[in-house]
């Protein structure tokens, strides 16, 4: 309600890219069953698509913490301040990576996404 009165909206944390749950099969491939997400689509000039982050990447850990699934990390993203820097564990082609991305404001308007 705070932030309604303050802003006129709710402000939510941002990093631009779309995960989705890995299936049983999918972890299995990837080598892992402490969770994690993979990336199914990385919006245009986001923290995301800015870090090279790609389609396909496996998102294990945010800010230090293990990420269970797509509801969890997109929960805790929302949670955080714009203009805060976090810092994400994933992999891509196994090949583990830690990057920092600027957490942005959730756009009110659709972004173009990198993936059709």
């Amino acid at each position: 309600m705070e932030q309604i009165l303050l802003n006129g909206h709710v402000v939510r944390g941002w990093l631009g890219f779309v995960p989705q749950d890995l299936t049983d099969e999918q972890s299995a491939q990837v080598g892992t069953a402490a969770g994690g997400v993979t990336v199914v689509n990385i919006l245009v000039k986001s923290p995301a698509y800015e870090a090279g982050m790609r389609p396909g990447d496996l998102v294990t850990a945010l800010a230090g913490e293990p990420v269970h699934s797509a509801q969890d990390l997109v929960a805790r993203v929302s949670a955080l301040k714009p203009g805060a820097e976090v810092e994400l564990e994933g992999r891509h082609a196994l090949q583990s990576y830690k990057i920092k991305l600027m957490v942005l404001e959730r756009p009110t308007r659709p972004v173009q996404s990198q993936t059709q």
